[in-house]
């Protein structure tokens, strides 16, 4: 395949000389261009002898680009704008925002929000300015162009890549520049050689490759490491569709275990360096942040070495939401910015809220040494660096096997659904299964095990009430009032309610029946190992409670 960087025509050189042209398609102004054009013509056709004499050449006679007439209505003064703007190679509308590609030699390509003064140095460079004589584009022009918030003429920018891009039909695009079908422009930099037409074979070469970088870190199991791969396909395989996905979950029994390398090496493998890591010193990073980071539409976001319960409201919005918005600070208006970013978190036996763990793909590294980060001997010392020096044939394996599954169908292989992630599960999850490798999403039931402590409290509340009424012989169930006159009246019955309920009193004193109706309305309705307990009467007189078997629950099939 061949990998050279293809030319490009220089959008800076203008020509001395060439045809003038008038975006304006009125009837007046083009009579008015057609004498210009004719004086042009004749002050080019003068005599060299009499060249000397002739008056200096206005800025007309010499413009190659378009013009734009400040007596029209506003509205048709901004479409020309637009349609001026649009010829700018490296202009783009991204969300609410102007965006542009900026190149700076040595350094890579970044994006550049516009502002009023930015994009009116771009107006005077893409369009000639005309109010009786020329003049400087007026700056509410350029005001009203960046406040505008919809770009019909300037091209749609999803985000900027490091790596090339690959379409949900396996198609590939290597070249540098823009592409209208995913809407990314992809800065080059990186040269891979991914087979045309791969196939499975070529696919689990390409897993074996990547999983060799990671055998010596000391993961719980396979699906552990199988997650990892999962996790360094994902910002990879973004642009092959367009719904959620998961919030990586990097934890370790023990500091210095490799968690924060295993997620810089991801970024090392899809960037070509390291990322910046977030601090988070409270539960999640504020909205705020959230936004400032999307907006800067990196392909990767690091949460680093998180210490206190994790999860929050705003993170949940975040991982479920294909978009996020906030208000600007110190105004009320309202910014958005589109969620293309992976998001990873690292930290050491990390504490989840218990809505946050069906949103994480999980990894957990256990390490049996008693100072991980002493150890040595490892095959490559310098793992980042190896991954830098190697990232074309690193990425060109990562996307071997995205192409591979996308080019054989994406064939079913029989996945649980995952919800709210059905489509990067279809696609990651797939193709790793489809490899012969562990479901990394096997690794999310502990995860969650270990966070939805509610859930174990209300399995053991809904467990006792049901011992009680066995005991009490009342399949109907039984109000608070008589379930505690029952336990009040005979020692012995239902043990594992009994000591549940002395945790909900003080200092040893009895529970209030209004708190323990609160745990009961809490527990209710979730089914919890095959049972479910359920409210029955009116909130008019006393709710009975009752346990009972859920119907079509998996555990009483077969």
């Amino acid at each position: 395949m061949d990998q050279r960087r293809p030319t490009q025509p220089s959008t800076n050189v203008i020509p001395l000389h060439p045809q003038a042209r008038v975006l304006d398609s009125s009837t007046p102004e083009k009579s008015e261009m057609k004498e210009a054009a004719r004086m042009e013509k004749e002050v080019d056709e003068t005599p060299p002898e009499h060249a000397a004499r002739a008056p200096s050449p206005k800025l007309s006679l010499v413009s190659s680009l378009p013009q734009i007439r400040l007596d029209q209505d506003l509205h048709v003064v901004l479409t020309q704008a637009m349609r001026a703007l649009s010829e700018d190679p490296c202009l783009f509308s991204k969300g609410d925002q102007l965006v542009r590609v900026a190149v700076t030699e040595g350094e890579t390509p970044r994006l550049v929000p516009m502002s009023t003064a930015t994009l009116r140095e771009q107006l005077s460079i893409r369009a000639r300015w005309l109010k009786g004589d020329f003049v400087h584009p007026p700056g509410n022009i350029a005001s009203a162009l960046v406040k505008r918030g919809a770009w019909s003429s300037i091209r749609e920018l999803r985000a900027m890549t490091t790596f090339p891009v690959l379409s949900s039909q396996g198609d590939l695009r290597t070249e540098e520049g823009y592409d209208p079908n995913t809407r990314t422009f992809y800065v080059g930099g990186c040269s891979v050689a991914v087979p045309e037409e791969p196939n499975i074979q070529d696919a689990k070469a390409a897993c074996a490759r990547l999983l060799d970088l990671v055998n010596e870190f000391p993961f719980a199991e396979e699906a552990h490491k199988s997650a990892w791969l999962a996790a360094l396909l994902t910002p990879l395989s973004r642009f092959m569709h367009d719904g959620n996905t998961p919030l990586v979950v990097m934890q370790a029994n023990m500091p210095g275990s490799g968690k924060t390398t295993l997620a810089q090496l991801i970024a090392t493998i899809v960037t070509g360096s390291s990322v910046p890591a977030m601090a988070c010193e409270k539960s999640e990073p504020n909205r705020k942040e959230i936004l400032a980071k999307l907006r800067g539409a990196p392909s990767i976001a690091l949460l680093d070495n998180v210490v206190a319960r994790f999860g929050g409201p705003n993170l949940s919005t975040l991982i479920t939401s294909r978009s996020f918005e906030d208000r600007s600070l110190g105004h009320l208006k309202q910014l958005s910015a589109p969620n293309d970013t992976c998001w990873m978190v690292t930290g050491n036996r990390i504490s989840l809220a218990p809505d946050m763990a069906r949103r994480c793909l999980h990894l957990r590294l256990q390490s049996n040494s008693e100072k991980p980060h002493l150890r040595g001997g490892f095959r490559y010392p310098n793992l980042l660096e190896h991954a830098r020096q190697h990232r074309g044939e690193l990425l060109s394996a990562t996307l071997t096997i995205l192409k591979a599954y996308a080019l054989a169908g994406m064939p079913d292989v029989g996945l649980v659904a995952w919800g709210s992630f059905e489509e990067w599960s279809g696609i990651v999850r797939g193709a790793l299964v489809w490899c012969g490798l562990a479901d990394p999403a096997a690794t999310r039931e502990e995860l969650e095990a270990e966070a939805d402590e509610s859930a174990t409290e209300h399995a053991r509340l809904v467990e006792g009430w049901h011992q009680l009424q066995v005991a009490m012989a009342r399949e109907d169930g039984m109000t608070v009032k008589e379930a505690l006159d029952h336990l009040h009246g005979d020692a012995s019955a239902a043990p594992f309610l009994r000591e549940i309920l002395q945790g909900m009193g003080r200092a040893g004193s009895p529970p209030e029946p209004l708190k323990i109706a609160r745990r009961l309305r809490d527990a209710k309705d979730r089914n919890v190992g095959g049972k479910m307990l359920r409210s029955l009467g009116s909130a008019k007189e006393a709710l009975r409670w009752q346990v009972s078997r859920v119907e079509g629950d998996s555990r009483d099939r077969g």
